[in-house]
Parts: structure tokens; C-alpha cells; sequence
């Protein structure tokens, strides 16, 4: 038996294997699709990896407020100011991050004074560099 957590509304629909296999025999473009979704998930928790293994706490910020932009705004144009609302409090942020609450609340406010970032209101951050924040990660 598998479990999650979502950190935002998330709506789910259980498919029978045996009705999922006959929709994708019926559908041949679905498994083309879910074939290159497992490609990104695993391209996903590879960079996560690599974000709690050997990135600094700037970067690990920049790269889980890069997450949410590339999963909110997908194909954001460079020199848009994609607005993104963080899924997470900054406890859970440091958690996840392997981080103390502290940390993250300095490294928001480093970007943000840097111009990548502007931080408006509640959990609101709106990406004013979107090439400096893909820097920012190491890339």
C-alpha cells in the first residue's frame, strides 16, 4: 500500500489495472503520454536528490521555488514575472529542504534583495528574474 501527503487540493481518480491497461490498448497516444510523464517524474526526483545532497541553502531555496514555477507556470517565457503561490508554510519548506525555518526565511529574503524575487503577500512570490532563479540553482 502506497500513501501521500498533498501540500495543495488534488483531485484523484483509482483506476482498476485491468481498465487501465484496456484504455491505453484503446488509446495508444495515452501510453506515449504516461511514459513521458515517468520520464519527468524520475528527471524530477533526480534533481531533488541532487538538491538535498549537494546544493548550499541559497540554492536549494532557488531550486524548490524553480520546482513550483516549472510545475505552475510550464513553459514560462524568460523574461516573464511568473507568480506562483508557495504550497508550503517555511517550516515545511525547511523541512523538506533539510533546512531550519531560519534559513529559508534568509535565504527568501536574499533573493528577494536581489532582485530575483519579490515577495508580496501571504504566500504569494512573484519571480522577477526567472533566468537569474535558474542560475541560482546550479544549472
Amino acid at each position: 500500500m502506497l500513501s501521500a501527503e498533498a501540500a495543495t487540493d488534488v483531485s484523484l481518480c483509482q483506476v482498476p489495472s485491468g481498465d487501465f491497461e484496456k484504455m491505453m490498448m484503446e488509446f495508444p497516444g495515452l501510453e506515449v503520454r504516461l511514459h513521458q510523464q515517468s520520464l519527468r517524474a524520475l528527471d524530477d526526483a533526480q534533481e531533488w536528490l541532487l538538491t538535498l545532497g549537494r546544493r548550499t541553502a541559497r540554492e536549494k531555496v532557488a531550486a524548490f521555488l524553480m520546482f513550483i514555477v516549472e510545475h505552475a507556470e510550464p513553459g514560462a517565457a524568460p523574461d516573464a514575472d511568473p507568480r506562483i503561490e508557495l504550497p508550503l508554510t517555511r517550516a515545511e519548506m525547511a523541512d523538506m529542504l533539510g533546512l531550519t525555518i531560519e534559513t529559508v526565511s534568509r535565504q527568501l529574503t536574499a533573493l528577494s534583495n536581489d532582485g530575483v524575487i519579490e515577495r508580496a503577500k501571504g504566500r504569494i512570490v512573484i519571480v522577477r528574474n526567472l533566468q537569474r532563479l535558474f542560475n541560482e540553482v546550479g544549472h
